[in-house]
């Protein structure tokens, strides 16, 4: 079998825009809370990155009704 790498890997656009939303934020916001309704991202390295920078992740459960 052979394995081909692709020559750009990354993430979609829509991801790409969320993840540099929330690093954006954690920029501006250093003393404020930050939320994502859910993971925004699947990869375990960026989802544990954020949260070491502050970035807590809720459901939809965890909001008041």
């Amino acid at each position: 079998m052979a394995v081909i790498l692709a020559k750009y890997a990354g993430f979609c656009f829509g991801v790409q825009r969320a993840v540099s939303t929330v690093y954006d934020i954690i920029e501006k916001e250093k003393n404020s809370n930050i939320y994502t309704l859910g993971k925004i991202i699947h990869n375990p390295i960026v989802t544990e990155e954020l949260e070491a920078k502050g970035v807590k992740i809720i459901s939809d459960e965890d909001i008041d009704r």
